[in-house]
Protein backbone atom coordinates (compact mmCIF):
# COMPACT_ATOMS: atom_id res chain seq x y z
CA UNK A 1 0.00 0.00 0.00
CA UNK A 2 2.83 2.41 0.79
CA UNK A 3 4.35 1.88 -2.67
CA UNK A 4 1.00 2.71 -4.28
CA UNK A 5 0.84 5.92 -2.26
CA UNK A 6 4.36 6.89 -3.28
CA UNK A 7 3.54 6.26 -6.95
CA UNK A 8 0.40 8.37 -6.56
CA UNK A 9 2.42 11.18 -5.02
CA UNK A 10 4.95 11.02 -7.85
CA UNK A 11 2.31 12.35 -10.25
CA UNK A 12 2.26 15.76 -8.62
CA UNK A 13 4.91 18.47 -8.82
CA UNK A 14 3.39 20.77 -6.21
CA UNK A 15 6.21 21.75 -3.85
CA UNK A 16 3.77 22.27 -0.96
CA UNK A 17 2.94 18.57 -0.74
CA UNK A 18 6.29 16.89 -1.37
CA UNK A 19 6.71 16.18 2.34
CA UNK A 20 3.62 14.00 2.46
CA UNK A 21 5.40 10.99 0.95
CA UNK A 22 7.36 10.21 4.08
CA UNK A 23 4.46 10.94 6.41
CA UNK A 24 1.97 8.78 4.51
CA UNK A 25 4.43 6.08 3.55
CA UNK A 26 5.79 5.43 7.04
CA UNK A 27 3.82 6.90 9.93
CA UNK A 28 1.34 9.67 10.50
CA UNK A 29 3.17 11.03 13.51
CA UNK A 30 6.73 10.47 12.34
CA UNK A 31 9.59 9.80 14.74
CA UNK A 32 8.09 11.80 17.60
CA UNK A 33 4.67 10.21 17.79
CA UNK A 34 5.03 6.42 17.74
CA UNK A 35 1.89 6.00 15.68
CA UNK A 36 3.27 3.43 13.27
CA UNK A 37 0.44 0.95 12.80
CA UNK A 38 -1.94 2.99 14.93
CA UNK A 39 -5.66 3.14 14.23
CA UNK A 40 -5.43 6.74 13.03
CA UNK A 41 -2.51 6.02 10.73
CA UNK A 42 -4.20 2.98 9.23
CA UNK A 43 -7.36 4.94 8.50
CA UNK A 44 -5.54 7.78 6.77
CA UNK A 45 -3.02 5.79 4.76
CA UNK A 46 -5.54 3.07 3.92
CA UNK A 47 -8.00 5.46 2.32
CA UNK A 48 -5.21 7.41 0.63
CA UNK A 49 -3.98 4.14 -0.83
CA UNK A 50 -7.44 3.47 -2.29
CA UNK A 51 -7.38 6.90 -3.93
CA UNK A 52 -4.02 5.99 -5.48
CA UNK A 53 -5.89 3.50 -7.66
CA UNK A 54 -8.50 5.97 -8.91
CA UNK A 55 -8.42 7.95 -12.13
CA UNK A 56 -8.08 11.60 -11.14
CA UNK A 57 -7.17 14.70 -13.07
CA UNK A 58 -4.00 16.57 -12.13
CA UNK A 59 -6.04 19.20 -10.28
CA UNK A 60 -8.10 16.58 -8.43
CA UNK A 61 -4.91 14.77 -7.43
CA UNK A 62 -3.49 17.99 -6.03
CA UNK A 63 -6.64 18.72 -4.01
CA UNK A 64 -6.68 15.20 -2.55
CA UNK A 65 -3.00 15.31 -1.61
CA UNK A 66 -3.13 18.79 -0.12
CA UNK A 67 -6.14 17.78 1.98
CA UNK A 68 -4.39 14.59 3.10
CA UNK A 69 -1.30 16.59 4.02
CA UNK A 70 -3.38 19.03 6.06
CA UNK A 71 -5.04 16.12 7.86
CA UNK A 72 -1.73 14.44 8.64
CA UNK A 73 -0.28 17.74 9.89
CA UNK A 74 -3.28 18.25 12.18
CA UNK A 75 -3.00 14.71 13.55
CA UNK A 76 0.72 15.09 14.21
CA UNK A 77 0.17 18.42 15.96
CA UNK A 78 -2.57 17.06 18.20
CA UNK A 79 -0.56 13.97 19.11
CA UNK A 80 2.53 16.04 19.92
CA UNK A 81 0.32 18.25 22.12
CA UNK A 82 -0.66 15.21 24.17
CA UNK A 83 -4.13 14.63 22.68
CA UNK A 84 -5.19 11.01 22.28
CA UNK A 85 -7.45 9.58 19.59
CA UNK A 86 -10.89 8.43 20.69
CA UNK A 87 -11.13 4.79 21.82
CA UNK A 88 -14.86 4.14 21.48
CA UNK A 89 -14.74 1.96 18.37
CA UNK A 90 -14.52 4.78 15.81
CA UNK A 91 -11.39 3.19 14.27
CA UNK A 92 -12.51 -0.45 14.58
CA UNK A 93 -13.20 -2.34 11.38
CA UNK A 94 -16.83 -3.43 10.96
CA UNK A 95 -18.03 -6.62 9.29
CA UNK A 96 -17.75 -4.89 5.92
CA UNK A 97 -14.04 -4.36 6.51
CA UNK A 98 -14.28 -0.58 6.96
CA UNK A 99 -14.20 1.59 10.05
CA UNK A 100 -16.25 4.71 10.68
CA UNK A 101 -13.01 6.70 10.52
CA UNK A 102 -12.21 5.38 7.04
CA UNK A 103 -15.70 6.23 5.83
CA UNK A 104 -15.41 9.80 7.11
CA UNK A 105 -11.92 10.28 5.66
CA UNK A 106 -13.04 8.95 2.28
CA UNK A 107 -15.88 11.49 2.38
CA UNK A 108 -13.35 14.22 3.17
CA UNK A 109 -11.18 13.33 0.16
CA UNK A 110 -14.15 12.89 -2.19
CA UNK A 111 -15.48 16.33 -1.31
CA UNK A 112 -12.02 17.87 -1.57
CA UNK A 113 -11.50 16.26 -4.97
CA UNK A 114 -14.53 18.00 -6.46
CA UNK A 115 -14.29 21.29 -4.54
CA UNK A 116 -13.71 24.33 -6.77
CA UNK A 117 -13.45 26.66 -3.74
CA UNK A 118 -10.14 25.20 -2.63
CA UNK A 119 -9.99 27.14 0.65
CA UNK A 120 -12.79 24.86 1.83
CA UNK A 121 -10.56 21.77 1.70
CA UNK A 122 -8.98 22.85 5.00
CA UNK A 123 -12.45 22.73 6.59
CA UNK A 124 -13.06 19.19 5.32
CA UNK A 125 -9.77 17.96 6.80
CA UNK A 126 -10.57 19.59 10.15
CA UNK A 127 -13.88 17.72 10.36
CA UNK A 128 -12.00 14.41 10.20
CA UNK A 129 -9.43 15.37 12.85
CA UNK A 130 -12.18 16.74 15.10
CA UNK A 131 -14.07 13.45 14.83
CA UNK A 132 -10.87 11.42 15.30
CA UNK A 133 -10.08 13.04 18.65
CA UNK A 134 -13.49 13.99 20.07
CA UNK A 135 -15.84 11.18 21.04
CA UNK A 136 -18.74 13.64 21.35
CA UNK A 137 -18.73 13.98 17.54
CA UNK A 138 -20.61 10.91 16.37
CA UNK A 139 -20.15 9.18 13.04
CA UNK A 140 -23.49 10.51 11.81
CA UNK A 141 -22.74 14.04 13.05
CA UNK A 142 -19.39 14.09 11.24
CA UNK A 143 -21.10 13.00 8.03
CA UNK A 144 -23.71 15.71 8.48
CA UNK A 145 -21.08 18.40 9.10
CA UNK A 146 -19.32 17.31 5.91
CA UNK A 147 -22.62 17.56 4.03
CA UNK A 148 -23.36 21.02 5.43
CA UNK A 149 -19.85 22.32 4.75
CA UNK A 150 -20.01 21.09 1.18
CA UNK A 151 -23.38 22.81 0.66
CA UNK A 152 -22.11 26.17 1.98
CA UNK A 153 -19.95 28.61 0.06
CA UNK A 154 -16.62 29.76 1.43
CA UNK A 155 -18.25 33.16 2.00
CA UNK A 156 -20.82 31.51 4.27
CA UNK A 157 -18.10 29.72 6.24
CA UNK A 158 -16.38 33.07 6.76
CA UNK A 159 -19.71 34.49 7.93
CA UNK A 160 -20.13 31.67 10.47
CA UNK A 161 -16.79 32.56 12.00
CA UNK A 162 -17.59 36.27 11.85
CA UNK A 163 -20.89 35.87 13.71
CA UNK A 164 -19.25 33.40 16.09
CA UNK A 165 -16.97 36.22 17.19
CA UNK A 166 -19.83 38.52 18.20
CA UNK A 167 -18.54 41.80 19.56
CA UNK A 168 -15.07 41.52 18.07
CA UNK A 169 -16.03 43.45 14.93
CA UNK A 170 -18.03 46.63 14.54
CA UNK A 171 -20.91 45.59 12.28
CA UNK A 172 -23.91 47.49 10.94
CA UNK A 173 -26.61 47.99 13.56
CA UNK A 174 -29.46 49.15 11.30
CA UNK A 175 -31.11 47.92 8.14
CA UNK A 176 -29.55 48.74 4.77
CA UNK A 177 -30.87 51.47 2.48
CA UNK A 178 -28.56 50.94 -0.48
CA UNK A 179 -25.91 48.28 -0.96
CA UNK A 180 -23.08 47.49 -3.36
CA UNK A 181 -23.12 44.23 -5.37
CA UNK A 182 -20.57 42.68 -2.99
CA UNK A 183 -22.60 43.72 0.05
CA UNK A 184 -25.74 42.29 -1.52
CA UNK A 185 -24.01 38.94 -2.07
CA UNK A 186 -22.79 38.85 1.54
CA UNK A 187 -26.23 39.80 2.91
CA UNK A 188 -27.91 37.15 0.74
CA UNK A 189 -25.41 34.54 1.97
CA UNK A 190 -26.10 35.50 5.59
CA UNK A 191 -29.86 35.41 5.06
CA UNK A 192 -29.56 31.87 3.68
CA UNK A 193 -27.65 30.85 6.82
CA UNK A 194 -30.54 32.29 8.84
CA UNK A 195 -33.10 30.30 6.87
CA UNK A 196 -31.05 27.12 7.35
CA UNK A 197 -30.99 27.54 11.12
CA UNK A 198 -27.29 28.33 11.55
CA UNK A 199 -27.58 31.95 12.66
CA UNK A 200 -30.24 33.86 14.57
CA UNK A 201 -31.21 37.51 14.88
CA UNK A 202 -31.33 38.95 18.39
CA UNK A 203 -34.22 41.28 19.20
CA UNK A 204 -33.85 44.99 18.37
CA UNK A 205 -34.60 45.87 21.97
CA UNK A 206 -31.31 45.39 23.89
CA UNK A 207 -33.31 44.65 27.04
CA UNK A 208 -35.02 41.71 25.36
CA UNK A 209 -33.42 38.25 25.40
CA UNK A 210 -35.64 37.04 22.57
CA UNK A 211 -34.93 36.64 18.87
CA UNK A 212 -36.66 37.87 15.73
CA UNK A 213 -37.79 36.12 12.59
CA UNK A 214 -36.61 37.77 9.38
CA UNK A 215 -39.07 37.70 6.49
CA UNK A 216 -36.67 39.19 3.94
CA UNK A 217 -32.98 39.89 3.75
CA UNK A 218 -33.57 43.66 3.78
CA UNK A 219 -34.38 43.29 7.49
CA UNK A 220 -30.97 41.84 8.26
CA UNK A 221 -28.80 43.79 10.74
CA UNK A 222 -25.33 42.19 11.01
CA UNK A 223 -24.62 43.49 14.53
CA UNK A 224 -27.64 41.54 15.81
CA UNK A 225 -26.67 38.20 14.28
CA UNK A 226 -25.09 35.31 16.18
CA UNK A 227 -24.74 31.56 15.82
CA UNK A 228 -27.31 28.95 16.74
CA UNK A 229 -26.18 25.71 18.35
CA UNK A 230 -26.01 24.09 14.90
CA UNK A 231 -23.97 26.97 13.49
CA UNK A 232 -21.52 26.75 16.37
CA UNK A 233 -21.16 22.97 16.03
CA UNK A 234 -20.24 23.41 12.35
CA UNK A 235 -17.85 26.22 13.26
CA UNK A 236 -16.02 24.05 15.81
CA UNK A 237 -15.99 20.83 13.77
CA UNK A 238 -14.71 22.54 10.62
CA UNK A 239 -12.07 24.51 12.51
CA UNK A 240 -13.35 27.88 11.32
CA UNK A 241 -11.28 29.66 13.98
CA UNK A 242 -8.34 28.98 11.66
CA UNK A 243 -9.98 30.74 8.71
CA UNK A 244 -7.89 33.33 6.86
CA UNK A 245 -7.85 36.52 8.93
CA UNK A 246 -7.75 38.70 5.79
CA UNK A 247 -10.94 37.07 4.53
CA UNK A 248 -12.56 37.67 7.90
CA UNK A 249 -11.54 41.35 7.94
CA UNK A 250 -12.79 41.90 4.39
CA UNK A 251 -16.17 40.39 5.26
CA UNK A 252 -16.42 42.56 8.38
CA UNK A 253 -15.75 45.66 6.24
CA UNK A 254 -18.57 44.66 3.87
CA UNK A 255 -21.02 44.39 6.76
CA UNK A 256 -20.14 47.63 8.55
Amino acid sequence: MNEKIKTFLAHTTNVAITGIATAAGTAVAGPDGAVVGSMVGQSVTGVLGEFAERMLSARETQRVLVTAELTIADIRQRLSSGDRPRDDGFFDRATNGRSQAEEIFEGVLLKAKAEHEEKKTRCYSRIFTTAAFQSNVSHSSANYYLHLTESLTYTQLVLLELFGEAGRFKLRDVEYATVSPDQLAAIAAAFELFRRGMILCRHKDPESKGTEYLLEMGELRPAHLSLTALGNHVRVAAGLREIDQNDLNEMACLLQ
